[in-house]
């Protein structure tokens, strides 16, 4: 819309517009990014019956989201894991009208982990190893805990972050060997930090000797994170500098055929 939704004359200010409709959806809380709209004496009517229709759409969309959420929490009370799952990641998060209430998803987290859903178990040892503003505060054993039930059921995030804990010696004496193990399970998952974790433990030789060709190859193969590909081309360029054209042909050769094998 940009420019279009607006004469050239018209000042129109967008701070947010549902401030005073949305509170009138019975408990469904107004986004942050919607408070007021300020709109100039010199505005006209044509840029007014457009603000309206995108008022008219958001209102639709706020409404249909707050009965996506009632459908799913009347799920989640029934003993549904994924909705309990859902019904936590939307009380952390605080979007679409809900109210962030960090305890409410930590009540949902655990019962959804508590019947063996993986992503939940994930997500309670991510708030228990950083701790939680309001949630759950700081807990290493306990992160431990769930990270490794949903790293037995092969969730490569988890698989990652427990394998990370045993690299930083969190809950655990640090232990690179073990570290390692886990961070293989999480790169044949597909994890691109994982992969860069394995590179960079390789070309700092924490595990065997530093090896420039084997971290190489590593980092060529982390694909799907925006701030880990470049990460990892940060340290290939510099490993570059060390190795022969012949090495770094090897490691890009040793890279596709992972990566045939493990579409990510």
């Amino acid at each position: 819309m940009g420019e279009d939704l607006f004469d050239e004359e018209g000042a129109v200010l967008v701070h947010a517009f549902f401030q005073n409709h949305l509170k009138h959806v019975d408990g469904f809380i107004p986004s942050n990014g919607f408070d007021a709209v300020v709109i100039s004496q010199k505005n006209r009517g044509d840029s007014m019956k457009k603000l309206l229709t995108i008022a008219f759409l958001c209102l639709s969309l706020f409404a249909f989201a707050r009965d996506v959420f009632l459908e799913t929490l009347k799920l989640a009370e029934q003993g549904d894991a994924d909705a309990q799952y859902t019904i936590g990641l939307q009380y952390r998060s605080g979007k679409m009208g809900v109210p962030q209430r960090n305890k409410e998803a930590m009540k949902w987290f655990l019962k959804a982990a508590e019947q063996g859903n993986p992503k939940a178990q994930n997500t309670l040892g991510e708030m228990y190893g950083y701790g939680f503003r309001g949630g759950v505060s700081q807990d290493e054993k306990e992160a431990l805990k769930w990270y490794l039930k949903s790293a037995e059921q092969g969730n490569a995030k988890a698989q990652c972050s427990f394998g990370g804990m045993f690299a930083d010696g969190k809950g655990v004496p640090k232990d690179y060997g073990e570290a390692v193990k886990w961070y293989l399970k999480a790169a044949e998952n597909g994890d691109a930090i994982a992969l860069f974790n394995i590179g960079i433990m390789l070309e700092e030789g924490q595990v065997v000797p530093k090896n420039n060709l084997q971290a190489y190859f590593w980092f060529c193969c982390v694909k799907g994170d925006l701030i880990y590909n470049d990460m990892a081309a940060d340290h290939k360029n510099r490993l570059e500098m060390e190795m022969t054209p012949s090495q770094i042909e090897e490691g890009q050769r040793l890279a596709r055929i992972w990566l045939a094998k493990h579409p990510q």
